[in-house]
């Protein structure tokens, strides 16, 4: 029996060691698993990485090329100063003997020179620039017959004329949103829409305003001072100026649009105003936002358009709540309708217009307000374009024409 005992004994232990070393086996299995999986995973951060990196020395790139330019067109305009200067010092010294002549001469030539001078500024920066007679209403509708009535309850002292103003006639330019070009169809003044993946933004008011309606070569309106912006968020890639050039058609493939990128730190109630200037507003019916990452990301989900005439009180154009339109493809453009019975309403409230009043639907200010989480539960606007649709409206030329 003890013999039995033994065996049975030695037998127990061999497959207990059988089972240790199966279970030694999973083990380095799973370790090297383990540790290809970490691998793959350092590689994907270190290549992540590299491409921020990539995409911060891009940004940084263009930002030192636009600053050169501009300190060179100073240094530029320094120099020819000082020649101009040098030249009437050496004019001075030649002519002591006409003092007086030479006096009346070049107080005549300082008015001159003053004025080629602020006539220069004011070419160099569109802000200032005076708009011409004829241009054109832009619509994303069908045009109707209808006139713009007065903006303004009571003239403003004076203007500075301005990019910012455009007078509009009785001509009219009809933009629709193609949807065979799109696939974005806007149905209903409720905002319904079928988004598609077209990465396109179909021209509306800030391409007519980069191309002085069609007349010039596209220049980007926050560049040319035409229109300003400003973001009260930190930006952490790209510029203000992205979201306008991305309006250029020529610049929609996914490697540009890689490079002008526009994304703020997360910040609750980042906000993006617009001001498109005291003479000319917008009366907007839709818009257009396009994504700003290849991949879902940190694609705006909560947001909400408003508009202002004072920058005191504002009005909701448009409110979208957990939208998961942008980021379903790369770079997806997704449009959006306002309703302006509802605008009119708000208007009327604060305004106190009356029921004809319908040019209270235009707005100097516009501004794009993150009303909650993005798709990363954060607060971050990440954008690589934006475009309005609707009516440019001339405030003076309303007001003059009654």
């Amino acid at each position: 029996m003890e013999e039995g005992a033994v065996a049975r004994r030695l037998l127990d232990l061999r497959e207990l060691r059988v089972a240790a070393v199966a279970q030694l086996d999973l083990l380095d299995a799973r370790a090297a698993a383990a540790e290809r999986r970490l691998e793959a995973a350092a590689a994907e951060i270190i290549a992540a990485l590299r491409a921020r990196e990539a995409e911060l020395h891009a940004a940084l790139r263009d930002d030192c090329e636009g600053r050169r330019a501009q300190l060179r067109r100073v240094i530029a305009e320094i120099d020819d100063c000082t020649q101009r200067l040098c030249q009437r010092n050496s004019r001075n010294h030649d002519n002591d003997n006409e003092y007086e002549q030479e006096e009346d001469y070049y107080n005549n030539d300082d008015n001159d020179i003053n004025m080629k001078s602020r006539e220069a500024w004011l070419r160099e920066s569109a802000f200032f620039d005076v708009p011409r007679p004829v241009c054109y209403t832009v619509t994303s509708r069908p045009i109707m017959a209808e006139r713009h009535l007065t903006l303004l309850q009571e003239p403003a002292p004076s203007f500075i004329p301005s990019a910012l103003t455009v007078p509009i006639t009785d001509n009219s330019v009809y933009l629709p949103l193609h949807s065979e070009t799109t696939t974005t169809i806007i149905k209903t003044t409720k905002a319904d829409k079928i988004v598609g993946s077209c990465m396109v933004l179909q021209d509306g008011m800030l391409h007519y305003i980069a191309t002085s309606g069609g007349t010039k070569p596209f220049w980007n309106p926050i560049e040319s001072d035409a229109i300003r912006v400003h973001c009260n968020a930190p930006i952490v890639l790209g510029r203000l100026s992205s979201l306008c050039t991305a309006v250029d058609a020529s610049r929609t493939s996914t490697t540009v649009l890689q490079q002008q990128c526009f994304r703020t730190a997360s910040f609750e109630k980042a906000r993006i105003e617009f001001d498109f200037g005291d003479r000319r507003w917008v009366d907007c019916t839709a818009y257009a936002l396009r994504h700003g990452h290849a991949s879902e990301h940190a694609a705006l989900r909560s947001w909400r358009l408003l508009g202002s005439r004072d920058k005191s009180h504002w009005v909701v154009l448009d409110e979208q709540r957990r939208n998961n339109t942008l980021g379903a493809s790369p770079f997806n453009v997704g449009t959006f309708n306002i309703d302006r019975e509802c605008v009119f309403d708000q208007a009327r409230v604060i305004w106190h217009c009356g029921t004809a009043d319908t040019a209270f639907c235009a707005f100097r200010y516009l501004a794009l307000e993150l009303t909650g989480p993005d798709a990363v539960g954060e607060h971050h606007i990440e954008l690589s374009g934006m475009e309005f649709y609707g009516a440019l409206v001339n405030t003076v030329m309303d007001y003059k024409s009654g």
